[in-house]
């Protein structure tokens, strides 16, 4: 990972904005973009290092590879490699902290797709406040007068909360609306798709907005086109 040494790490700081304000003091504007997906490439390798695991041999010739473009390719095809190495880590953290699940996978009676998106849509809006306000949005019986669109329903909604939580509630949208996407179609979640969105809730801001992103990407990419911002 060739960081320049005279830049700090986000490690450095003690919350994420103030690491964001340090890059966009300290770097030319055109290497902002890279800087900022390059310091969340070193909180990831950060988190193996925690865990003793080394950090994963294809991760790094694909770092190398991404090293070789230019902007904004190169800002590019890091952020999707950051996402990828963050979809690893849930699998490895999830198989971690929950070792029988795949167990119970194996023996469970099967069902259909429309039933495990019909679940996982029950769980989300029991314990995700913003998938409930988005379930409120779209439904003609919560919200009959409504006609907002998503965007500007968070934000009368939301008016007074934080960037960082407004963006989670719109990827939480684009993933209320892809699971309903899947459940019109009858289509099969992703592997372990379901047990990445029971993590979601256990991480702090910065990493829920990232895995948000993550989740969004992998069901639209499954879709065959892209929906997600």
């Amino acid at each position: 990972m060739d960081r320049k040494p005279q830049l700090k790490s986000p490690t450095d700081f003690s919350h994420p904005d103030k690491w964001r304000q340090y890059v966009r003091q300290t770097v030319s504007p055109d290497e902002v973009g890279y800087t900022l997906a390059f310091g969340r490439t070193i909180m990831f390798a950060r988190f193996y290092e925690a865990r003793n695991q080394p950090f994963p041999d294809q991760f790094l010739s694909e770092m190398a590879a991404v090293g070789r473009l230019h902007d904004p390719e190169r800002t590019e095809a890091l952020e999707a490699l950051n996402d990828r190495i963050f979809a690893s880590m849930t699998r490895f953290l999830l198989a971690a902290a929950r070792p029988e699940v795949s167990e119970r996978v194996e023996i469970a009676t099967p069902v259909s797709s429309c039933e495990l998106i019909d679940e996982l849509a029950a769980y989300l809006t029991k314990e995700n406040p913003y998938y409930a306000l988005w379930i409120r949005c779209t439904s003609p019986v919560s919200e009959p007068n409504s006609e907002l669109a998503w965007e500007e329903f968070v934000a009368q909604e939301l008016g007074d909360g934080t960037n960082e939580e407004i963006e989670f509630a719109l990827l939480v949208g684009q993933l209320g609306k892809l699971l309903t996407y899947f459940r019109h179609r009858n289509l099969a979640l992703p592997s372990h798709f379901s047990g990445r969105v029971w993590f979601l809730h256990y991480l702090p801001g910065a990493e829920r907005n990232a895995h948000a992103r993550a989740l969004v990407q992998e069901l639209a990419e499954a879709t065959g086109s892209c929906t997600c911002a």
